[in-house]
């Protein structure tokens, strides 16, 4: 039913692409992105974009962004379509990233979520993270962040 597209460098993206990610983002993120921060993404190297798609239509996507010299990579956002959630996409997706980012010898994963989203909060527990610390007034609307490891 669904298929998956891997990105691996913003070379491999396009406008057409990130107009559909901004607009997924637009609709679905608390904390989303202006078009301009996403069209950055061209210049990057070093990226894993890992899309979901519904006959063809790209309904979600993760993004890391990731320092292999370092060993690291950051988790920078993950989104589904309101419609598509609760069918497992996220999982799926962050399991497909961690098998690139596996390719990469990456030791760390870091992500920041609100400490109000607990599904999120959930799922990255169920995915091996655990809360390094928190961010008072990490969001540009006030709210705390988690800093969520996981060790590979």
């Amino acid at each position: 039913m669904f298929s998956f597209k891997i990105y691996e460098s913003g070379l491999d993206l396009n406008h057409e692409i990130l107009n559909i990610i901004s607009e997924i983002d637009q609709r679905n993120m608390d904390h989303s992105w202006s078009f301009e921060s996403w069209k950055d993404l061209l210049k990057l190297k070093d990226l894993i974009l890992i899309t979901a798609l519904n006959n063809d239509q790209i309904i979600g996507y993760v993004l890391f962004l990731t320092q292999p010299i370092d060993s690291f990579a950051h988790l920078i956002q993950i989104a589904i379509e309101k419609e598509f959630r609760g069918k497992g996409l996220s999982k799926v997706l962050l399991e497909k990233s961690f098998f690139e980012i596996n390719k990469q010898s990456i030791k760390t994963i870091q992500l920041e979520v609100s400490v109000t989203n607990e599904i999120a909060i959930n799922l990255y527990q169920k995915m091996g993270f655990t809360t390094s610390r928190s961010i008072a007034k990490f969001y540009s609307n006030g709210e705390d962040a988690y800093i969520m490891l996981k060790m590979n």
